[in-house]
């Protein structure tokens, strides 16, 4: 079920300020963007401007807090990191959004991530003339020489963000929750498939258990971008330039984490 329509992301355009706010929602074309996995994402693009996203928050239960990953990505967007962040979309807006009455626009959307106001998508920069990659690009010997180097000055940036600890045994923490409360893919599916009976949580603490024996402590951490499947990355048609996406599971890690 999509409860996000192009209507309700014209008046997210809408209400950018600046240009937007001298338009029409006919002034603006918009089309669906495919590709995301949880988010319903639009292209919206206005007479003589540049496209934008739209992006709209999919559910991806407790592995991910979205103020967090909003603060993320607005930081590393100013660090030239990432996408430019152009508007916070707070829950309050729901109903405006999705309203077929245009004297309900609200304020013009900010930047900031409201301690109060859950966000429920963002608008972001659109980036013209880059490609998702391919599986092929990933058996590229200088593909993945030039990903490296990008990682590398990641690995090498501090955020305020995000605390400097290891978000693998946050989330391993997490997903053990989900198992102990039958969340998800049920433990008898799991003994089914492999013929035996399964004690999850206790299999998933000696993981944790296993991890921390081998952290060495804060200097062996850097900033991971922890989701590296090929269709995260980005890369510009012209000059070859790469670009990281979809920053939702950033943290602290270890650095072959990302491997």
């Amino acid at each position: 079920h999509h409860r996000w329509t192009e209507t309700a992301a014209i008046r997210a355009c809408l209400r950018l300020g600046g240009a937007w706010s001298k338009l029409s929602a006919t002034d603006v074309s918009v089309r669906p963007l495919k590709g995301g996995m949880s988010n319903e994402m639009f292209i919206c693009n206005s007479p003589g401007g540049k496209a934008v996203v739209v992006r709209f928050f999919g559910d991806q239960g407790d592995l991910v807090d979205k103020k967090t990953e909003m603060r993320v990505f607005g930081e590393l967007a100013r660090k030239n990191l990432g996408p430019k962040l152009l508007a916070v979309i707070p829950s309050s807006a729901t109903h405006s959004l999705q309203s077929s009455e245009i004297d309900l626009l609200p304020n013009v959307l900010g930047l900031n991530v409201e301690d109060d106001d859950e966000p429920i998508g963002r608008v972001e920069e659109f980036l013209e003339g880059f490609q998702t990659l391919t599986v092929a690009d990933y058996k590229n010997d200088a593909q993945l020489s030039a990903i490296a180097k990008l990682l590398g000055k990641w690995h090498c940036t501090q955020t305020e963000s995000m605390p400097k600890v290891p978000r693998i045994f946050q989330d391993l923490a997490n997903l053990t929750r989900q198992v102990r409360d039958h969340k998800g893919s049920e433990p008898e599916r799991w003994e089914r498939l492999l013929g035996r009976a399964v004690n999850v949580e206790a299999a998933a603490r000696r993981v944790v258990e296993e991890l921390e024996a081998s952290y060495q402590g804060a200097e062996d951490l850097v900033f991971c971008h922890n989701d590296m499947q090929y269709g995260n990355v980005m890369q510009e048609a012209n000059n070859g330039r790469h670009c990281l996406i979809d920053f939702e599971y950033c943290g602290y890690n270890p650095a072959y984490y990302e491997l």
